[in-house]
């Protein structure tokens, strides 16, 4: 007789092969991009991790990002091929969701990446759709004029970090800001990541990625007292041609679709809307001791 019950416990409890079996076997994996590797963070921050069992077989896993700003992230959603979604994936959030709440969290949010049976699951669960995210792109074969104006771009360093800190609480509501952690593997990682200063002072970043020969641009960030002066179009034509002196060939960006003057800016560059778009599911947990 098969076992159809389910069993929520935490991470620790389930070896990394196991894991890393049903990350890779499944077709029912979502998972969100992130400055960390998956395993890496796994293995580091148990805490923000359910896993879910039929019997002795391991048939989902739940992880969120480190919670930062009261917000965190679903980071990975995953389960195994066969078992009902309708069932699985509430046992996983009724064991992860009181977690969060008991350290504070009151904003979890899940990039949807079109999968069907997580689309399914999610309002059962209480998550509701906040926002969508769109995708812009352009070929990089011309790249515009770089605008004149004040300030300085140069390569961000380590010395930067607490000022990029500030400047991302400035220009981003708390679940878009990027933690200490992130912004750190980011000066590391990124195939381009650079400051504007004015008069000594940090006002603007971009954090640019690359795949094979094509560059996505991450992060675009102006202070909030310095926008409309320009400092975002001269770092994002900076950027471009960044990209384009090292032989990439193309730019993507995404935003958010009401985002009216990132899509001035970006359709003023020569950015077209390309696809592909995302939706941004949201729960708001009660301070309360109240059932999620």
């Amino acid at each position: 007789m098969v076992d159809t019950s389910f069993l929520s416990q935490p991470h620790t409890l389930a070896s990394p092969a196991r894991i890393q079996e049903l990350l890779y076997s499944s077709r029912r994996v979502a998972t969100r991009l992130h400055w960390s590797d998956n395993s890496d963070w796994l293995r580091q921050d148990p805490a923000w991790t359910r896993v879910l069992w039929q019997g002795d077989r391991l048939a989902g896993l739940l992880a969120c990002a480190p919670p930062h700003a009261g917000c965190t992230w679903l980071q990975i959603c995953a389960l195994a091929d066969d078992v009902d979604a309708a069932l699985a994936f509430p046992d996983l959030w009724q064991c992860l969701g009181p977690v969060l709440q008991q350290q504070g969290v009151r904003e979890v949010h899940l990039l949807d990446d079109g999968q069907d049976w997580l689309r399914a699951c999610l309002p059962a669960s209480a998550f509701t759709i906040e926002e969508q995210v769109i995708t812009l792109g352009r070929p990089l074969h011309i790249a515009p004029p770089c605008p004149s104006g004040t300030g300085h771009i140069r390569p961000a360093t380590d010395d930067d970090l607490d000022p990029l800190l500030a400047l991302d609480e400035a220009a981003f509501p708390p679940h878009w800001r990027m933690p200490a952690r992130d912004l750190r593997h980011a000066l590391r990682r990124a195939a381009s990541f650079t400051v504007m200063e004015l008069n000594g002072v940090i006002r603007a970043c971009q954090i640019t990625t690359r795949d094979h020969d094509e560059a996505h641009l991450s992060r675009l960030a102006v202070h909030p007292d310095h926008q409309g002066m320009g400092h975002g179009a001269r770092i994002l034509a900076d950027v471009m041609h960044r990209c384009r002196r090292r032989g990439l060939t193309s730019l993507s960006v995404n935003t958010q679709r009401h985002n009216r003057r990132s899509l001035r800016l970006y359709r003023r560059f020569g950015f077209r809307h390309t696809g592909p778009d995302y939706q941004v599911w949201s729960q708001r947990i009660p301070e309360n001791d109240a059932a999620i």
